[in-house]
């Protein structure tokens, strides 16, 4: 794979006012040579672009290329999440405004410290029924420590799989301390 993905979050407008106003077409016109020179990882979440960028995915990427020409990677807005039953919903409307039946990659948007507590309240640390949607053979990090590729094709040179070691540890030991 390619070390270059496609962000979804700043594209091309039509008016610089609205964030709304993608140009669909010089977009189209930039995924079309993306996938053409074979870089093929395409990332957007619900918030950007005030929720905009999914449909622009879908209308300048999806509605043009094969689905196993690219992969997808897409992010439950959690900062939105209130109860339990908005995962699905909003996991739902997202496969549809992308125009896909699955994401390769789908993650938690924007956690941190100070989200933590609500986003486990309202079952976002066990939504694994999301990933499971998701396409079979994208892990999650603790089932990545083994393999490597990611540091050999990392062009800062960072060991990864020795951070994420020391992120899980650290993260396990947060969630005993501050578990209920």
């Amino acid at each position: 794979m390619k070390k270059l993905g496609f962000g979804t979050m700043r594209l091309p407008l039509l008016d610089s006012n609205d964030k709304k106003s993608i140009d669909f077409d010089q977009v189209s016109r930039m995924t079309d040579i993306f996938l053409e020179k074979g870089f093929t990882y395409f990332d957007t979440a619900y918030p950007y672009h005030d929720q905009t960028s999914e449909i622009a995915v879908r209308e300048c990427l999806v509605k043009h290329h094969p689905r196993d020409s690219f992969l997808l990677a897409d992010k439950m807005p959690i900062i939105r999440v209130r109860k339990p039953e908005d995962y699905p919903m909003y996991f739902e409307e997202q496969l549809q405004k992308c125009g896909v039946d699955y994401f390769d990659y789908y993650l938690l948007h924007n956690i941190g410290v100070d989200r933590y507590d609500r986003t486990k309240a309202t079952g976002g640390t066990k939504s694994g029924q999301y990933y499971e949607r998701s396409r079979i053979g994208h892990g999650a990090a603790k089932d990545c420590l083994h393999c490597g590729l990611c540091e050999e094709i990392c062009p800062q040179h960072i060991e990864i799989r020795s951070f994420l070691e020391k992120f899980m540890s650290a993260f396990a030991d947060f969630e005993e301390r501050y578990s209920s």
